[in-house]
């Protein structure tokens, strides 16, 4: 089987439609809007024998979580970020009926944004040590490599 891209948006088919009731062919649709030719034939056939322009259904099982779930996984890890992979996904399946895999969080968390890095502490400098430095710049702020 042929590999499939991504689906058009229903803004791209209004307007192949559009360019198709008027009476342009699939070769200069294709040309007008940067798509193949050959995709542009099939979706107008399948339009004409459906009488729609809606997808059908995609094949596969749908995801065990929701937009709901994926928020209370994030909030979890945002409440304490040193957690490991393992405590997250037992503390969510501990909160839900349905149980998921730590892959599946992990699947969830990197989409996010959150990599598989150690959290780091992040070094503070105090305010009495931030005015020296502060100082200490400013008076070398004029050096060049002979003064050196």
């Amino acid at each position: 089987m042929a590999p499939h891209g991504k689906q058009m948006t229903p803004e791209e088919k209004q307007i192949i439609v559009a360019l198709s009731q008027q009476g342009y062919s699939s070769y200069k649709i294709a040309e007008m809007t940067g798509k193949n030719r050959r995709t542009i034939s099939k979706f107008l056939r399948r339009r004409r024998v459906r009488g729609s322009e809606e997808n059908l259904p995609r094949s596969g099982r749908g995801r065990k979580t929701g937009v709901r779930g994926d928020k209370i996984m994030y909030r979890m890890l945002r409440s304490d970020r040193r957690q490991s992979l393992g405590e997250i996904t037992d503390q969510f399946n501990r909160q839900f009926v349905t149980k998921i895999s730590s892959r599946t969080v992990r699947r969830r968390l990197n989409f996010e944004g959150y990599k598989k890095h150690p959290v780091c502490k992040k070094t503070t400098i105090s305010p009495v040590n931030r005015e020296k430095r502060k100082r200490f710049c400013l008076s070398k702020l004029m050096w060049t490599v002979r003064n050196h």
